[in-house]
Formats: C-alpha cells, structure tokens, sequence
C-alpha cells in the first residue's frame, strides 16, 4: 500500500507509472488527496477548538476561584458547546480516515521507475504475443482461419 506522504509529494509521477497496470488510477488518487485536505482542515479545526476549550476551561477555573460564579458559569455553557462540536469533529475524523485507507488499499504499489514506460509496455506487449502464441489454434478456430486439412 502507498503511503499518503509519498502520494501527496508524487501524485504526477505516481498516475503516470500506474497507467502500466492498464488501469487508471487518477480519479482514485486525486480523491485521496481531496479526502486527505479535508482531513487535514478538520484536524486543524479539532485542534483550534481543544485549544480554545482549554483555554476556557482554565478561565472557569479562575473565575470560581475569584468568586465571578456567574460569568463562569456562562463559559460553562459554550465549553458544552465547544465539546459537543469536538466530538462531532473526531466522528467525521474517523470516518474520513477509514475513506482515505479503503481507498489506498485499491491503488496497486508503483512499478520500479528504474525501468522505463517503454520497456514494461514491451514486456507487456511480449507476454501477450507470448500467451496468444500458445493459444494460436484457438486463435486460428475463433478467427475462422483454419488450415484447409482440419474441415
């Protein structure tokens, strides 16, 4: 499996050596990525609002202390709101990662760059001219060219 790292630095590169596979591969991996921006902004969201409900969290804590019971206490309501919002957030998380990795279980590793397009199309195109050598008498019955002692 490619890792997303390697994917995200060599997305070009990536699609061009998969077309050997005769398949592909773009859509899937421009999806990858897409999933994986969306990842990234979450966890960045995720992060901003921890860090702010800590911050509260701390200001609440002040605020008892000093006797401000009121103002702590509507802190208190958007730290509930804060919370509600971070549990939704890793949720979508969770389910955009579980996207990202069924996803890069179906794209195939990268054949070896040292060997160049044109030789693994030759080497392709050789094992076909290989097989359809060993089936030629059922390539000559399928395309109706038989030898004339065989009717």
């Amino acid at each position: 499996m490619l890792e997303l790292n390697f994917i995200r630095k060599n997305n070009k590169s990536i699609i061009e050596h998969l077309k050997v596979r005769n398949k592909d591969f773009r859509d899937l991996i421009l999806k990858v990525l897409d999933f994986d921006e969306q990842r990234r902004s979450a966890q960045f969201k995720l992060d901003n609002e921890l860090s702010e409900l800590n911050q509260l969290s701390k200001e609440i804590g002040e605020m008892f202390k000093s006797g401000q019971q009121q103002a702590a206490i509507k802190l208190k309501e958007q730290t509930i709101l804060l919370k509600d919002s971070t549990k939704e957030l890793k949720q979508h998380l969770v389910d955009l990662e579980n996207s990202i990795n069924e996803i890069l279980y179906q794209i195939p590793n990268v054949p070896n760059k040292q060997v160049p397009l044109e030789i693994r199309s030759r080497t392709m195109l050789l094992l076909i001219v290989m097989v359809i050598y060993q089936h030629f008498p059922l390539m000559q019955f399928l395309t109706g060219k038989l030898p004339k002692n065989t009717i």
